[in-house]
């Protein structure tokens, strides 16, 4: 290896992790954010019985916080699916792109108020349905797909992937069929997809 060569190549180990310290803070700041907005909620709000998108609902003033979480979120999965997109497969690519497109469409197409009392956009309210709906099946059928080019010595990543595509199905479940949790339970969710993308960044790039 030449002088040039061995330049190039520092050069591009240093700009990539510079690129993951810069995902990870977009992880962070989205994290905060979503984590504050309730405090801009009205005092009906209930994070414990409200979810994350209703933080974020139409005709809310406030909920301007939530939809900026949502779209750094939605930000940083894209930019770390472009620099992942040689490690993962064409098909977790593809997922993870979706979830990000997906995530963004959440904060640009609102969910209805909690209070049904307040005038809401019903065309609206359905695309921001059809959005999170994707951003769930995007999120788990991506974990799955990279969960198949695991190696047997990944072992604690293989965990948390399984640990991930349980939630997946576990917690929807559970904010459907039990009263009063939905905001813990989409909460919950969050935190596990928040750690599992911050974990691949840390780990790959």
């Amino acid at each position: 290896m030449n002088k040039n060569e061995f330049f190039q190549k520092s050069f591009g180990e240093i700009n990539k992790k510079l690129n993951s310290y810069f995902i990870v803070i977009l992880y962070l700041i989205s994290i905060l954010l979503l984590l504050y907005a309730p405090n801009l909620m009205p005092e009906s709000y209930n994070w414990i019985e409200h979810t994350t998108s209703e933080s974020a609902a139409q005709g809310i003033s406030g909920a301007w916080m939530a939809r900026l979480g949502f779209i750094i979120f939605g930000m940083a999965v894209l930019w770390q699916s472009q620099l992942l997109k040689s490690q993962w497969s064409r098909a977790s690519y593809i997922c993870f792109i979706a979830f990000g497109i997906s995530m963004i469409s959440t904060a640009a197409f609102a969910i209805k108020p909690w209070d049904l009392n307040l005038p809401f956009d019903k065309f609206e309210d359905n695309l921001h349905t059809v959005g999170s709906n994707l951003v769930g099946f995007s999120f788990s059928l991506g974990v799955l797909t990279v969960l198949f080019q695991r190696k047997k010595n990944e072992i604690l990543s293989i965990i948390y992937d399984l640990i991930a595509l349980l939630s997946a199905v576990i917690i929807p479940l559970m904010m459907f069929n039990i009263d009063g949790i939905a905001g813990v339970a989409q909460r919950s969710m969050f935190t596990i997809a928040y750690i599992w993308y911050i974990k691949e960044t840390v780990i790959k790039i």
